[in-house]
């Protein structure tokens, strides 16, 4: 697939603290990258997941789309939750790939006339980026000492 990525990144704390988030930085080796279509896609639910941004060093719901975000444990359960979901609806798609509507955007600004954003997705990678993330969550909750970084696009 072409177009923008979201990074995400499965951290030990007794590693990296909450302040060693900039070593991954254009680390893509070592990450999951997460369509951002789909990111976009599932954007309503993943404002309820608690977070954490470490730039800011405040606490917050949702994942910061255009900077860093870290998913403690609390979040990590949330997150697992709607991904389980996600995944059960996408597993409904009956043929190998769907064509998802996104945002939309202006097309004439004289005549106001404006289009949606489609993009055709294979079934198979919208699965696997969902529960190689829902996989990250899994390792989270089962330690005290594991976090997920995410990098916005």
């Amino acid at each position: 697939m072409l177009g923008l990525y979201h990074e995400f990144f499965l951290i030990n704390q007794e590693d990296y603290d909450y302040e060693g988030y900039k070593k991954f930085y254009n680390n893509k080796n070592e990450s999951l990258s997460f369509e951002d279509f789909i990111y976009r896609y599932i954007i309503e639910t993943l404002k309820w997941i608690p977070t954490y941004n470490p730039s800011t060093k405040k606490n917050g719901l949702g994942l910061n789309s255009y900077g860093v975000t870290i998913i403690k444990k609390e979040g990590s359960i949330m997150l697992d939750k709607i991904l389980r979901g996600w995944i059960q609806i996408f597993s409904c798609i009956p043929t190998k790939s769907i064509i998802l509507t996104g945002s939309w955007y202006s097309v004439d600004k004289k005549t106001s006339l404006v289009q949606f954003e489609k993009e055709k997705l294979k079934k198979e990678e919208i699965l696997f980026m969902l529960q190689q993330l829902q996989q990250y969550c899994k390792k989270v909750n089962s330690s005290e000492n594991n976090y997920i970084l995410h990098f916005g696009i």
